[in-house]
């Protein structure tokens, strides 16, 4: 169906939906690619179990759907499944440009975030894009639902005052 109204190449997100099997989001990102569309999955670091877990998803994604952008988050998983409690630690670990990950994603919030402090929430964004910059892979921040059309435009005013000038996508 999306077919019949989105340009060939038109990026679609894919949600990292918790307790649901990878193989869910590897199949739809290849059903994406066949259909002439861009897959982003998004990749919830504190919903794997291992290194390894992580290492095959990549591969899979890679490998079967032609994978080459992610959306970076931690996850609302209140407990990591296994040793990444954020994004930066998925994103420092290098097994994104060994699978041949070329742009990623990073979580923005124009809201800020109920459970953490908007200071933190800056650094944290700015220490991600320096890390992902600094492995060569490109960046854009995706900000979380907002429906505040005023506050979103503050948000990204104060991206650009921090100097952050990466493309941002609304949700």
């Amino acid at each position: 169906a999306l077919a019949a109204i989105a340009p060939p190449a038109t990026r679609v997100y894919l949600s990292a939906v918790p307790k649901r099997p990878a193989q869910e989001a590897i199949e739809a990102a290849a059903q994406l690619r066949n259909k002439g569309f861009e897959p982003v999955p998004h990749l919830a670091a504190r919903g794997f179990a291992s290194a390894r877990a992580l290492d095959d998803f990549l591969a899979r994604l890679s490998g079967e759907a032609g994978v080459a952008r992610l959306l970076i988050i931690a996850g609302d998983h209140e407990e990591p499944a296994g040793d990444f409690r954020s994004a930066i630690e998925v994103i420092d670990g290098g097994a994104l440009r060994r699978h041949g990950i070329r742009e990623i994603g990073i979580a923005g919030y124009p809201d800020g975030h109920p459970r953490i402090l908007q200071q933190d929430l800056d650094r944290a964004l700015a220490d991600k894009i320096r890390s992902a910059e600094a492995t060569g892979m490109a960046v854009h921040i995706v900000s979380q639902f907002c429906f505040d059309a005023q506050a979103i435009v503050q948000w990204i005013a104060r991206l650009r005052d921090f100097g952050l000038d990466h493309p941002v996508r609304i949700g």
